[in-house]
């Protein structure tokens, strides 16, 4: 509309004149917003599947016998599981940081490495945790599949993923609020983008927060699963 009524000259009825103040130093292309959406999403349909397929594995191949017999504790299957997970999604997510690095997509920069590898690492075990905790109580490989995209979409699209969160209807943003992934994605915006660190210790308490939940929840329910 200013262009419109700036190109109507001395015959314009409004006179309009546009005063702009950036927050941000760097402007960001929208296409360039969508990247970090992009890394959250692999990351967590990449821990799902990692973590719920070799739980839900167990049981359909019918090794989670052996396990039984396994001279070790449950906890330490536990943590195989989650691990295993965890360091499929964690090296995904650093090679697709490194390749949009690579690109000019996003800026990492000094110690906003160490943030967003921080946020990957947490985001990664959260979705291994809760991978291991729906594959064991699916333990069925089609279904886990089925599911772990399901999850991953929800997550996705509620926790902001298709567009600028703040410029979203308020309904949304207020259900964003209660999804996890809208902290990760709002923490690798501000370290890959603006190497700033707004509201990271809120985003990282949060994520760390629900990945310890997750974790436990990973545990307890394969544990039931091992010994029931």
């Amino acid at each position: 509309m200013t262009r419109y009524f700036a190109s109507l000259g001395d015959t314009s009825p409004i006179r309009i004149s546009v005063q702009e103040s950036d927050l941000r130093a760097r402007d960001i292309e929208m296409f360039q917003y969508s990247v970090v959406p992009t890394i959250v999403f692999l990351l967590m349909i990449s821990a799902l599947i990692s973590g719920g397929l070799a739980t839900t594995r167990e049981w359909e191949s019918l090794t989670v016998k052996e396990l039984l017999l396994a001279p070790v504790r449950p906890a330490a299957l536990v943590a195989g599981k989650v691990l295993a997970g965890w360091m499929t999604s964690f090296s995904l997510g650093l090679l697709v940081l490194v390749a949009a690095t690579a690109l000019g997509w996003v800026y990492p920069a000094g110690i906003s490495w160490l943030t967003a590898a921080l946020v990957i690492a947490l985001i990664s075990l959260f979705g291994a945790s809760l991978g291991v905790a729906l594959g064991a109580a699916i333990r069925r490989v089609q279904a886990m599949i089925i599911t772990c995209i399901l999850v991953t979409l929800y997550l996705f699209f509620l926790g902001g993923g298709l567009g600028v969160l703040a410029f979203e209807p308020e309904w949304l943003q207020a259900v964003a609020s209660f999804v996890p992934l809208t902290y990760g994605i709002h923490a690798l915006q501000m370290a890959l983008f603006y190497d700033s660190a707004d509201a990271l210790l809120r985003d990282v308490a949060v994520l760390a927060g629900v990945s310890l939940a997750a974790l436990a929840a990973g545990s307890l329910s394969l544990r039931r699963k091992l010994v029931g």
